[in-house]
């Protein structure tokens, strides 16, 4: 059993400090300038990261067949959901431990830090064994069958068994950006990227390993990134530091708090994605499913660099709320919201303006063309509305407002999509090209209600607030312990 332990420890100077070159960084560099240290690392390591999505469908669609390219698109939602959990717990432990780092918290920082570690690696296991396991009931339920089921499998089962290790190197990214180390987390981001891309073309290309090749091109650089990230923290010379756990159930619930937004947008995503395959296997066949992994390929490429400029902020909005410095957050939070609507404009641009030429380089089969264009241009409406809505869950999530984060991640990932299903049912394929658009202007619209109501406390100091004591969060399960001052 994890046992609770409470009570109130001493530190002394430096210590309640911690890292005072970290905290400077965070608190006193010209917003404009930690706005660029931040968002541009961030999205630069995200579209080099989308590049194995890029070459994972390009290779897989062109050197293996469309049948690997339906089966790449029905195994993924399943690998996605595995590495949402350990995206849950990082998520989930980056924002107190920034709120903690922003109030001089070090040593329940790193606490955070390396419970959070632990729960990521034992998730990973425990998840790779349920993957694993789970894979042939999941085709056939899916409706495959021969090659495409096999191939299918294999796909998901080889991502299982490297589950306990890449999954770490999705958490290790939070973490370093929390560190300060912005260059550092790109640079292992394009690391990973470049060598999937290079294992991918040896394994599928000269080797003929097909797509189990896919699967194990991305998982072996993903590894050995995970392993050099991990060994960076071992050091002990960043700002985290591995410490001697402390579990403690109301930390683990804030974990789960705080990161369900990112969760919920992941997994609902992934269900949306399989009863969208479902109704694309029944409507258009393999060749309908092989579209929409082009289309859920060219998206997430623009969805990536987005989702790198607004979590790269996180840190930074968390460090800057939890010194009180409520004007820095503020402004560090539309900083990020207008890159990602500048983000998304050009992305949709660039989709509209050559449809054709995104989307030959995946398919085999050219007949396929028409059909991936049209779905393209009904498809790129969604850039228009997803930037807002996403800026607005990212700042909510920051500032521990885990309610209105998780009502904006589920609207748009899974309770939209679902209604559109049905509602545009009688449009045929159109109608499931057209749900991404929707779903992304009904929640855009619900996220400026939920600012308007909540825009006038998000930022206020609480009441219960007393000299010496640490402020309670309006949705907190309870009152965390402080460090006490000498």
């Amino acid at each position: 059993m994890i046992r609770e332990r409470r009570g109130r420890r001493k530190v002394c100077g430096s210590q309640l400090y911690g890292d005072m070159n970290e905290r400077k960084y965070f608190l006193e560099t010209k917003l404009s300038k930690l706005f660029m240290k931040t968002a541009v690392p961030g999205g630069i390591a995200m579209l080099v990261g989308s590049l194995y999505m890029i070459f994972d469908t390009l290779f897989v669609g062109k050197l293996v067949g469309t049948t690997a390219l339906a089966a790449l698109g029905l195994g993924i939602p399943l690998v996605i959901v595995n590495f949402a959990i350990s995206d849950m717990i990082a998520v989930g432990s980056s924002v107190p431990i920034s709120i903690a780092l922003g109030r001089g918290e070090e040593d329940k920082a790193n606490n955070y830090f390396t419970c959070a570690c632990i729960s990521i690696v034992l998730t990973g296991i425990a998840m790779g064994a349920i993957l694993f396991g789970v894979a042939p009931a999941f085709m056939r339920w899916m409706g495959a069958s021969g090659a495409l089921a096999e191939q299918g499998v294999s796909y998901i089962r080889i991502y299982a068994m490297f589950s306990p290790v890449t999954t770490m190197g999705f958490a290790l990214d939070n973490y370093l950006r929390i560190s300060g180390k912005n260059k550092v987390s790109m640079a292992l981001n394009i690391a990973s990227s470049l060598g999937t891309v290079l294992f991918e073309f040896i394994l599928i290309f000269v080797l003929k390993w097909g797509i189990r090749g896919a699967a194990l091109g991305a998982c072996i650089p993903m590894s050995v990134t995970s392993l050099v990230g991990f060994c960076l923290f071992k050091d002990g010379k960043l700002q985290l530091k591995p410490v001697r756990p402390r579990f403690e159930w109301a930390m683990l619930a804030s974990f789960v708090k705080n990161g369900l937004p990112a969760f919920m947008a992941n997994v609902s995503g992934r269900i949306v994605s399989i009863v969208m395959n479902f109704m694309l296997l029944a409507k258009g066949g393999e060749a309908a499913t092989a579209v929409y992994g082009v289309l859920m390929t060219v998206g997430a490429t623009i969805e990536q660099v987005l989702y790198g400029v607004l979590d790269s902020q996180q840190p930074a909005i968390g460090y800057n709320f939890g010194a009180e410095k409520f004007e820095r957050a503020k402004k560090l939070a539309g900083y990020g919201a207008v890159c990602a609507a500048v983000i998304s404009l050009v992305g949709m641009t660039l989709i509209l303006a050559i449809p054709k030429w995104l989307a030959i380089p995946f398919l085999e089969d050219l007949s396929l063309v028409p059909m991936a264009v049209r779905a393209l241009r009904l498809y790129a409406a969604t850039f228009a509305f997803q930037w807002f809505s996403r800026s607005v869950q990212k700042l909510f999530s920051a500032l521990e407002k885990a309610g209105a984060a998780i009502t904006i991640a589920t609207s748009y990932t899974f309770v939209f999509p679902l209604v559109m299903i049905g509602a545009l049912n009688s449009l045929g394929l159109d109608g499931l090209w057209l749900n991404s658009p929707t779903a992304a202007l009904l929640t855009a619209i619900l996220a400026s209600a939920l600012l308007l109501v909540r825009w006038k406390r998000l930022f206020v100091v609480p009441t219960e607030k007393q000299k010496g004591q640490e402020p309670a969060d309006e949705e907190s399960e309870g009152a965390e312990e402080k460090i006490g001052n000498c």
